[in-house]
């Protein structure tokens, strides 16, 4: 692309987040704005931030309530904040959370609305973007769902590296999903080899077939399923209610810690979470920072997002049991009297009962385990359901400049190692988007430092483009290109269109087919790149989210023709370490033509430095 214009930020940014982005076309565009809702990761950056207290144990009377940080304290793992009332207390920085955008499943609060200023003030949960992909629906405690401007809306978010706060206890009936099949059956809880929940009441409904013997969905035929089931004497006619299955006395409660299998199975699912992608996979592309020991809070997290999206399909509260906000605990260490781990779900416990907890917990185990079985790339969330900040932030921002987004491929990645895969379109290796470290020693050589020549990856999300011209087939090659992120809004004149440009190789598109290569053009400013524009080695190329808590990497993905693409060696980037041989490493297209746009990756690393 080439260019150059301003972005504005359009009116829908949350609060404090307002502002135009200045750019000339040559990475100074897209230039990190100073968030004032943004939950900071230090004591220092908290200082001015609207913040509400939370897990006061020594002044419960305390908690709830809202006030602004005045900096630290005397003590320096402290804050000092002046509460609404005027009366200052130091507290920890865990024991705050910070006013924030909501995301889905965030309870948020409305204010500012003039149309229907009744609405004001009404508490609800974020359901994720609405059609409108500029507003946020919310449902309300009474039912009904609207869509909001993020800018009319305020949730609360702990500081990074926090635990979430933990939801209130589960409580009312237990929903079971009905058999896909249409008989009007339950479906058991459960989940396949491969992580998926079952969406049949029994082997014979997911064949097409009478009512498996065995079955135990309950409830009643529909006309419709036994009309279509030859067997009659097996099935149950039309309407008739199936066999009913004897009553057995409840069994008696008690406590999670004295209930053996309960306590079995939750240990496993610490085990199985602790274990990571290594321990589920057989080893290679682990998840996240797990290690078999103690989880971190960015594998909580991770945990959490897997399981609601795996097992959507379910009750909310069954999806996954608050990992996000459930304690670190080392598994050797769990299932002891005062297990932390324990504490956490014991509400779940009282709520399920012990069969149905343990049953739930040995399945969230597998889909954790299963979802690092998968082959090929590792995807989450398809269709960007979450619509968190950054996913949000993602379809904005390429919105802005390009318009054309197919959210139905759009995507996250989540870690796939430095693994080359055969790409399931194309029958032809290439390397997954994937989480990580991007690093080379070619930025060392020029005076980077450790730090700043590392962009740890921690998300991949991809926006996916309307675009009929890109083909997926064994002549067509996927393959990818590092740009300027800070300089993306120059691409809106030629749309989502390459034009060729000089390099080293002579005139084209240069493309790889190493996700990590693709990465470090698109960290900081190399030789080949510099002597083109201002020379300016290292400079960086990243740019920053409005809120500061990110920077990010902007890739492209490309469908080429293999008759168009001629390999070259000669990378600066000789230490991409996902298997390609340097002579493979660099891909040249010639007509810009032959190298179609479908995806945009946006690869968030946590905000440690800017330049």
């Amino acid at each position: 692309g080439s260019g150059t214009g301003n972005l504005q930020l359009p009116s829908t940014c949350p609060r404090g987040l307002r502002g135009h982005v200045m750019g000339s076309g040559s990475g100074k565009a897209l230039r990190s704005l100073t968030d004032a809702m943004a939950p900071p990761a230090s004591v220092v950056a908290a200082e001015g931030k609207r913040v509400r207290t939370m897990g006061l144990q020594a002044r419960p009377e305390l908690n709830g309530l809202e006030g602004v940080c005045q900096g630290p304290a005397a003590d320096p793992a402290r804050l000092t904040v002046r509460l609404d009332d005027g009366q200052e207390i130091a507290l920890k920085l865990g024991n705050l959370e910070f006013e924030a955008a909501p995301g889905r499943g965030d309870r948020a609060r409305i204010s500012g609305l003039q149309a229907r200023p009744e609405l004001n003030d009404l508490e609800g949960i974020c359901q994720g973007p609405a059609a409108d992909l500029t507003r946020l629906t919310v449902r309300l405690e009474d039912g009904r769902e609207i869509a909001v401007r993020p800018s009319n809306l305020t949730s609360w978010a702990p500081a990074r590296g926090s635990p979430a706060r933990p939801r209130s206890p589960p409580r009312g009936p237990v929903e079971r999903p009905r058999c896909a099949g249409g008989c009007g059956r339950v479906v058991p809880f459960g989940v396949n080899p491969k992580g998926f929940p079952y969406e049949t009441c029994c082997r014979g409904c997911a064949d097409g077939q009478a009512h498996s013997a065995n079955c135990q969905g309950g409830g009643e035929a529909s006309p419709s399923k036994s009309a279509a089931s030859p067997t009659a004497g097996i099935a149950p006619s039309a309407g008739a209610p199936a066999p009913p299955r004897p009553a057995a006395p409840p069994p008696a409660w008690k406590p999670l810690e004295d209930d053996e299998p309960a306590v079995v199975a939750a240990v496993a699912l610490l085990r199985a979470v602790a274990a990571g992608g290594g321990g589920a996979a057989g080893g290679g592309g682990g998840g996240g920072n797990c290690s078999g020991s103690v989880p971190g809070r960015r594998d909580m997290n991770l945990v959490a997002r897997i399981l609601e999206d795996r097992l959507s399909p379910w009750q909310e509260r069954l999806r996954n049991f608050d990992l996000q906000a459930a304690p670190l605990v080392a598994p050797d260490r769990a299932g002891g009297p005062d297990c932390p781990w324990l504490a956490h779900l014991r509400p779940y416990h009282a709520w399920l009962g012990g069969a149905l907890f343990a049953e739930l917990c040995a399945a969230q185990a597998v889909a954790w385990q299963g979802f690092w079985r998968q082959k090929g790339a590792r995807i989450l969330d398809r269709g960007l359901k979450a619509g968190d900040a950054l996913q949000s932030f993602a379809l904005q921002v390429v919105g802005e400049v390009w318009g054309s987004i197919d959210r139905a491929h759009s995507q996250e990645y989540c870690d796939r190692g430095a693994t080359k895969i055969v790409h399931s379109g194309t029958l032809s290796e290439y390397t997954p988007p994937s989480c990580g470290p991007i690093k080379s020693s070619y930025w060392t050589g020029l005076g980077v430092s450790e730090e700043r020549a590392t962009a740890d990856i921690e998300r991949v999300v991809r926006v996916g483009l309307v675009n009929s011209s890109a083909v997926f087939d064994a002549e067509h090659l996927p393959l990818y290109h590092g740009l300027a992120a800070n300089a993306f809004d120059g691409w809106a004149k030629s749309g989502a269109n390459f034009q060729a440009y000089p390099g080293k190789f002579g005139e084209g598109v240069y493309l790889t087919p190493s996700f990590q290569m693709a990465c470090m053009y698109a960290f900081r400013t190399p030789k080949t790149v510099a002597s083109l524009a201002d020379n300016n080695l290292a400079a960086p190329r990243f740019a920053s989210t409005p809120d500061g808590r990110w920077n990010y990497l902007i890739c492209l993905q490309v469908m080429a023709d293999a008759k168009a693409v001629t390999k070259f060696a000669g990378t600066a980037f000789t230490d991409a370490g996902d298997g390609w041989d340097l002579e493979a490493q660099i891909s040249v297209v010639r007509s810009a033509a032959e190298a179609q746009i479908y995806g945009v990756l946006f690869c968030f690393f946590p905000q440690t430095f800017k330049d």
